[in-house]
Formats: structure tokens, C-alpha cells, sequence
């Protein structure tokens, strides 16, 4: 069976917001007549050409950290050093499965209490300057019938789209990682005062973390903010020259 593969569909970004998020890295007036260029041409049913496109949850390949790329391991060291040092331990390492220009691993960790997982990620892919990589954190801790309190930490630049992932069954915030974690966990623990956590060991982490991810994903689909790419496409990313990717 064909694997099934999804990307951003950036046309669906709120106008104001798409060109706060451009604006980051070309001139302002640049950014709004490229966002308009892109919501006019999805109106007429031809969005942009996807550069890359990642499996449904479930796809990623677990592995052991000498599988992980050099320059993950490189941009994670101070930041996992960081989490140990806050009582984290790591319960997983994953490859995500991709087609196209760009790569993508995550490793999971569980605090000493049981309460919070951090899950760090790192994605190599085409930016508008070439290759980019980035390693945004994730702080998460699970309720039983109510929303999941999620933190994110991301660069300055990606804060305002927080807004695009908030879905049903998530109270969602985004900071900037411009601190040290210490910060940003007390800030977590902050938004969790006085609410019942799930307290966790590493089997019962791994099977919220999977669920939780999976229904998330699912979420992002009925917003359209994910799509599925079509059997074209996915050959077209297959043929891709991906040598730049690789350079590291």
C-alpha cells in the first residue's frame, strides 16, 4: 500500500497573519502582495506546489540515538542538558516519515513527576534562504476528560502562528525560546496549578503521547490547515533533487 502523505496548506492562514509570518524574512509590502498572489491563487483552485510531505502519525520510525542526524544531535545537546537538568528523562527517539525537501526527527521525554512530557524537534527544509533548521519544544501535560495544556517554544518568528494549531481538546499558548527552559517549564507548571493531571510512566506516556498526537493531526485535517497530497504530487517530491537536504 502507498504511503499516505501531508503538508501545510498555507492558503488557509489568515490573511493578516500569513503576512506577519512572510514578513519575518522579505520587506513588509513584499509580504502582502505574495499573500494575496496566494489566496487569490487558491481561489481558483491552484494552491502552491508543495515542497514536502510528512505521514500520518503512527508512520514515524522509532530508533536508537545514533540514528538521529549529526546536526540534531548538535542543536539538541544544550537543550536536552537543560531538561535532564529539570528531571527529564528520554523515553523515545523518532524519524518521521517524508517525501520532498525536508527532514524531520523527535525525541520525547517524561518528567520526574509523571506530569509533563517535552518533546524536541528538529526539521531541516527549504526556506526562503536556502536550507533551514529549526528545533521547537513542545511542553505537554494530558487530562483525562478535559483539554490537553499544551506550551510550545518556538523562535520569535513563529509565535504569532500558535493561533493556526489550536484545535478542540487543546489549550494551546506559544512563547518564544529567547530564555532558559527552567523559565519556560515553571511557566508550564504555571498554567497546570490546580488542574488533574495524568501521572505517567514511560509504557502509559508512549501510548497518550501517540493518541493525543494522532487525534491532533486528525483535528488539523478537518481545519485545512493539513492536506493530503495527491499520488502526483507525491511522485513529483520523490523526484525531487534533494542533495542540498543532505549537505550536512
Amino acid at each position: 500500500m502507498e504511503n499516505r502523505y501531508y503538508s501545510e496548506n498555507i492558503s488557509k492562514i489568515p490573511l493578516p497573519m500569513l503576512v506577519q509570518a512572510l514578513a519575518a524574512t522579505m520587506p513588509r509590502w513584499i509580504a502582502w502582495v505574495l499573500a494575496i498572489v496566494v489566496r487569490t491563487v487558491d481561489r481558483f483552485g491552484k494552491g502552491l506546489p508543495p515542497s514536502h510531505g510528512v505521514g500520518f502519525v503512527g508512520t514515524e520510525k522509532v530508533v536508537g540515538v545514533d540514528a538521529i542526524p549529526a546536526p540534531a544531535i548538535a542543536r539538541w545537546a544544550p537543550l536536552l542538558e537543560q531538561l535532564r537538568d529539570l528531571g527529564f528523562e528520554p523515553i523515545k527517539c523518532e524519524l518521521a516519515e517524508t517525501v520532498g525537501t525536508k527532514l524531520n526527527c523527535s525525541t520525547t521525554l517524561l518528567d520526574k513527576l509523571g506530569t509533563t512530557t517535552a518533546i524536541v524537534e528538529w526539521s531541516r527544509m527549504k526556506g526562503s534562504a536556502g536550507m533551514e533548521e529549526i528545533t521547537p519544544i513542545e511542553l505537554n501535560s494530558y487530562r483525562e476528560n478535559a483539554a490537553d495544556i499544551v506550551t510550545g517554544i518556538v523562535r520569535k518568528i513563529d509565535v504569532p502562528m500558535a493561533s493556526m494549531f489550536e484545535v478542540d481538546g487543546v489549550d494551546m499558548i506559544s512563547l518564544e525560546n529567547n530564555c532558559p527552559l527552567a523559565q519556560r517549564y515553571q511557566e508550564h507548571r504555571d498554567r497546570c496549578h490546580d488542574r488533574q493531571l495524568m501521572r505517567l510512566d514511560t509504557e502509559s506516556a508512549l501510548k497518550v503521547v501517540h493518541d493525543r498526537a494522532q487525534r491532533r493531526f486528525a483535528a488539523l485535517l478537518k481545519t485545512g490547515f493539513l492536506r493530503e497530497l495527491t499520488a502526483e504530487e507525491i511522485t513529483e517530491l520523490r523526484n525531487a533533487d534533494l542533495t542540498e537536504l543532505y549537505d550536512f
